[in-house]
């Protein structure tokens, strides 16, 4: 009977060692593939690999589910929040706070639910909800200072400044990063640092205190986690020379532009030396945990060179495509300025044109005007005498008239873009003035103008100051190139395609080669038949002003036999 109860007992024991052990055991299993699935997403997120993280983050969630640790249940969905954030897909990172929400609120104040708040501060910031953002902000500060916790004061404070920034309340914003950035310094917290001095100068920046910007930008620089952080040390001297630039020291702000590039260089070579690095030594871990596994460990060291070779070939044919891209677009840049070169040339040669011209007809009819009145104070002519002057004087003077309204529109067509003031009018009222605007020129070369078509109560809805400049101006040229004593038509009719005002004379008419160049929109200037001077503005108007109101034209002529314009203007 001893013997069976000493068996027993010694059973007993056994049992609870076994089972303690098994345990133990299991603990140890479950904690070690804790921090094998949290290593792996460490790793994936330093090899840039998200969607690898994310996928592995998804698996430690599941995993503290199956424990139901509730606290690792909403550290890894923070965890994965914090990931989608830093891919902006702010949306999905919100979403999965939110599932844990409920969860985090049952908590007991503690490093973990203050971080969740933090996490959602963050988040709820860079989606513009500033307020939801300040709320979470202000529950991880309850908890920081209930628990007395230090290292999350600046981030929150970080935050903060942010908000306030962005809304422009500048004094508010600059006291609280400099207050982050006294706290982060305080624990040596560097990355904290940076980002407060970063926030920092930007709100000086966008107040306007660049000298205060370039001093938060160098005060960064003194601190000596340059050599692995180029990335952001290249947006802090892009920071500076912006600064430098409004302040207008071009000599610095170019020294710090230069900078930056060198320190985007530096980092992608960092980047790339620190992914080399981490394969490294991944594969010595590798090499570690399959030691008794030799033909593995050299596979995956063939595969690891080959992902090598990969990379540099890729970093190749990116550099190629860089520099491909680059030399391309100094081609395209190159063929542009001799285009731009080409058009100033031109517009200069038409200016010296213009001016040519301008100075011609303006001076020689105030000239002929000039002289008239000096012979006619004189008692060199009469009364009779200058009569007969009157009606040329008159058509000069309407010419030069013209000349003057053209410039002006031209000028004006040139700052700044047309717009209709679509109304119904009377086209017959309009004919009615242009004809009288034009009479003085008809009469000096003795021109009969006929009308037909035009109804008293025929409507058009247009702009009628601009088609009257056209038709005035169309109306002008036909005079000018017609003969003595010839006849000009205007007509109108309408069909499917439009309403068509068409102005016809049969004076010089045009080659076809004249034709072609002056219907494809170049400028052609050529003298009228008593030796009128010409500009080119007013087919150059009519074009723009037909197009501010929906029409266009169509120009048919044949040397020697006159000219056909038809004005077609929209139906509707």
């Amino acid at each position: 009977m001893k013997l069976y109860n000493l068996f027993k007992t010694v059973l007993f024991f056994a049992f609870i060692f076994t089972y303690s052990h098994r345990v133990q055991a299991q603990e140890k299993v479950r904690t070690a593939l804790h921090d094998s699935l949290y290593g792996k997403v460490q790793f994936h997120l330093s090899n840039g690999d998200i969607d690898s993280a994310l996928i592995v983050s998804d698996l430690l969630y599941r995993h503290h589910t199956e424990r139901d640790d509730q606290m690792e249940i909403v550290r890894s969905r923070v965890h994965k929040a914090e990931i989608l954030r830093t891919i902006v897909s702010l949306d999905l990172a919100f979403e999965s706070l939110k599932e844990v929400q409920k969860l985090n609120e049952s908590l007991e104040p503690s490093t973990v639910k203050s971080y969740y708040y933090n996490r959602l501060g963050a988040i709820e910031y860079e989606r513009k909800n500033y307020e939801a953002a300040i709320a979470a902000v202000k529950e991880s500060q309850k908890i920081d200072e209930l628990k007395n916790y230090k290292w999350r004061i600046f981030s929150n404070l970080n935050i903060l400044g942010a908000i306030y920034r962005d809304r422009e309340q500048w004094d508010k914003s600059i006291e609280i990063l400099r207050k982050a950035y006294e706290e982060a310094k305080s624990l040596d917290d560097t990355a904290e640092m940076y980002l407060s001095l970063k926030n920092l100068g930007m709100a000086q920046y966008r107040m306007g205190d660049y000298r205060g910007a370039i001093n938060s930008a160098k005060l960064y620089s003194n601190y000596d986690w340059i050599s692995y952080d180029r990335m952001n040390v290249s947006d802090n001297f892009r920071l500076v020379a912006k600064a430098y630039a409004e302040l207008g020291i071009m000599d610095s702000a170019f020294m710090s532009l230069d900078s930056a590039h060198k320190h985007t260089l530096d980092g992608m070579q960092a980047i790339v030396d620190k992914r080399t690095d981490n394969f490294r030594i991944a594969n010595e871990l590798d090499n570690q945990k399959l030691e008794n596994s030799v033909l593995i460990a050299e596979k995956e060291k063939s595969q690891l060179q080959s992902l090598m070779l990969i990379i540099v070939l890729i970093l190749i044919i990116l550099l190629a495509i860089v520099f491909f891209r680059q030399k391309q677009g100094y081609k395209k840049l190159n063929a542009k300025q001799q285009e731009l070169n080409q058009e100033l040339e031109k517009s200069l040669g038409f200016k010296d044109q213009l001016i040519g011209i301008v100075a011609h007809d303006i001076r020689n009819p105030m000239s002929s005007l000039t002289g008239v009145i000096h012979l006619y104070n004189e008692g060199l002519i009469g009364r009779d005498d200058l009569k007969d002057m009157m009606s040329k004087l008159e058509a000069s003077a309407v010419s030069v008239n013209f000349l003057i309204e053209n410039l002006l529109n031209w000028v004006l067509n040139q700052k700044q873009a047309l717009v209709a003031n679509l109304q119904p009018f009377y086209i017959s009222k309009l004919i009615d003035k242009t004809l009288k605007e034009v009479e003085a020129q008809s009469k000096s070369k003795g021109l009969s103008i006929q009308v037909y078509g035009f109804k008293a109560n025929l409507e058009l809805n247009s702009d009628e100051m601009m088609l009257g400049l056209v038709i005035r101006n169309l109306l002008s040229n036909a005079i000018k190139f017609s003969f003595n004593n010839a006849e000009i038509i205007i007509s109108y009719k309408e069909d499917i395609s439009g309403h068509h005002v068409v102005i016809k004379d049969f004076g010089v008419g045009m080659s076809t080669e004249l034709l072609q160049r002056v219907s494809s929109g170049m400028k052609e200037t050529q003298e009228g038949t008593s030796h009128e001077k010409g500009t080119g503005l007013g087919l150059e108007l009519s074009r723009e002003f037909l197009k501010a109101i929906g029409g266009s034209l169509v120009i048919k002529s044949e040397k020697g036999k006159g000219t056909e314009i038809d004005i077609v203007l929209p139906l509707n």
